[in-house]
């Protein structure tokens, strides 16, 4: 292969793929900035909503940066955090056996924002050493077609990557599925033998019991090929 015909190659793999993917970027990070706005109005409305109930709850929205949310409700946050590189899926994902995108392999290729879950007290008392859980994650293409891998409700209302695009009214729903399955799972006490021993600098310190790990569970285990569309 001579270098002319090199180059032409190198310039037909910037066209089908470096494009593509920059704009995917660029549309993904104006769905970003979309959603921060329906995640704010969401924290308004149901914050109004549970003022009018009287019920001492806390319903808060804190944008971080260009790329991260923080929804926080009583005693979660949901991180919404939008990844700075785009992605494609294995062949063998059922993303590639639509027909949407075996018309247009670029139709693969897909931005991803992921939300995780977190205890309030993790951030408040500064528990560094507290879990937060991957709880589903948005992916969304060049046309703004979407799909969400997560479980229960998030696995199969929002698998029609085809057809279905995110637009307001879907991001909202999105958010309320989220948070309606966070809310649903309590918190649980660390196994025995993982908090039977204490250091003496841990009972010295004023957050001594805060080091202690704490997360939820969510009885979920992560699988981006389980029953997505």
């Amino acid at each position: 292969m001579d270098d002319k015909t090199k180059r032409a190659s190198i310039l037909e793999i910037l066209k089908d793929k470096a494009v593509v993917k920059k704009d995917v970027f660029e549309k993904t990070k104006n769905v970003f900035d979309d959603l921060k706005k329906v995640i704010q109005e969401f924290t308004i409305t149901l914050a109004e909503d549970i003022k009018v109930l009287d019920m001492p709850l806390q319903v808060t929205s804190l944008e971080k940066g260009k790329y991260e949310i923080r929804l926080t409700i009583a005693g979660d946050v949901l991180v919404f955090m939008m990844h700075s590189n785009v992605f494609d899926f294995e062949k063998t994902h059922k993303v590639h056996r639509t027909s949407y995108v075996k018309s247009d392999n670029g139709n693969s290729y897909c931005g991803m924002i992921n939300v995780y879950n977190f205890l309030a007290d993790s951030f408040k008392y500064n528990r560094v050493n507290d879990y937060g859980y991957l709880v589903g994650r948005i992916f969304v293409n060049q046309d703004l077609h979407f799909f969400v891998e997560g479980q229960k409700e998030m696995g199969f209302l929002f698998n029609d990557f085809q057809n279905a695009k995110l637009d307001d009214k879907a991001m909202l729903s999105v958010v309320e599925t989220i948070v309606k399955h966070c809310l649903s799972f309590e918190l649980f006490t660390p196994p025995y033998n993982e908090v039977s021993h204490v250091s003496v600098d841990q009972i010295q310190t004023a957050s001594t019991i805060m080091k202690m790990k704490t997360g939820k569970r969510l009885g979920f285990q992560f699988n981006a090929e389980e029953d997505l569309f």
